[in-house]
C-alpha cells in the first residue's frame, strides 16, 4: 500500500510545471496613473486620530506598471491626547510607486515612512487602500499611524 501512494506521490511531483504560472494570462497592462489626484486619508494611532485633507498628488507614469511624483498643499489635523493640532503638510515625492496589472498599488511618501497599498477602481477613475505613517509629532513622539486612503482623479 504504502509503495502504491509513493508511485502515485512521485507521478504527481513529475506532472508539476517547472515554469511559474503566468502572472497576466490576458496580457492586460497596468493602468496609466498619469494625471492629478486629490488625496485624504483618516489614520489612527494611539490616543490619536488623524485626518490628511485638500491634497494634491501628481502622478508621472515613469514605465510600465511604475510611476512616481509629488504630493502638494494639504492639511494634517489630529486630536491627540484631547488636544486639535492643525498643520499645513509639507510637499512630500512619491517613492516606490507600482501597480499590477490588476490594479493593485503601493507606493510610499517622503522617506518611505508613509506607505500605501491598495488598487485603482476599474475605470481607473479613482484608487484607495489602506495607509501606514510612522509620523513624528512635535513634540517629538513618533506614533504609527494606521488607517485608509482614497485618492480620485481631477
Amino acid at each position: 500500500m504504502l509503495s502504491a501512494i509513493l508511485v502515485l506521490l512521485i507521478a504527481a511531483v513529475g506532472c508539476v510545471d517547472a515554469d511559474p504560472p503566468d502572472t497576466n494570462p490576458n496580457g492586460l497592462e497596468p493602468p496609466d496613473l498619469t494625471g492629478t489626484w486629490s488625496y485624504e486619508a483618516r489614520l489612527f494611532g494611539p490616543a490619536t486620530v488623524c485626518e490628511v485633507t485638500g491634497v494634491t498628488l501628481t502622478i508621472e507614469q515613469t514605465g510600465e506598471g511604475t510611476f512616481d511624483g509629488t504630493t502638494d498643499g494639504g492639511t494634517l489635523e489630529c486630536i491627540r491626547n484631547g488636544e486639535i493640532t492643525p498643520e499645513p503638510l509639507p510637499a512630500f515625492p512619491l517613492e516606490d510607486g507600482n501597480v499590477a496589472a490588476d490594479g493593485r498599488l503601493i507606493m510610499s511618501f517622503g522617506d518611505r515612512s508613509w506607505r500605501h497599498a491598495g488598487s485603482v477602481a476599474f475605470g481607473g477613475g479613482s484608487m484607495g487602500g489602506e495607509t501606514e505613517w510612522e509620523r513624528e509629532f512635535p513634540d517629538g513622539e513618533v506614533i504609527t499611524l494606521d488607517g485608509d486612503w482614497v485618492a480620485v482623479r481631477q
